[in-house]
């Protein structure tokens, strides 16, 4: 029975992230992109931190998600959830053709 941990990170132009609004939008278009996998994701807490950003997102199954805004550009998501070891992944890096 182990836990998962997923992390992801990209980066963006640092001009992006220069003010509160503009690092909630992204925040937001984050969360929006991972609803499609993560049921039920929702914000509870979101803190400008040292030009950055923190935002911490719960979903179903008691998924928890970070999403962590660094000045310099870079955007880091950490996904934690519970699985065992008869259930299947939230997500796997298997590439798909549609």
């Amino acid at each position: 029975m182990p836990s998962q941990t997923i992390l992801l990170d990209f980066t963006i132009d640092p001009a992006n992230l220069g003010s509160l609004g503009a690092q909630q939008t992204l925040a937001g278009n984050v969360q929006s992109a991972l609803t499609e996998f993560l049921p039920g994701l929702q914000q509870i807490y979101f803190n400008e931190v040292d030009r950055g950003f923190l935002c911490i997102c719960t979903a179903s199954r008691g998924i928890v998600v970070t999403i962590r805004g660094f000045p310099q550009g870079l955007i880091t998501v950490n996904i934690e959830y519970f699985k065992d070891e008869k259930e299947e992944p939230l997500l796997s890096y298997e590439v798909r053709s549609f």
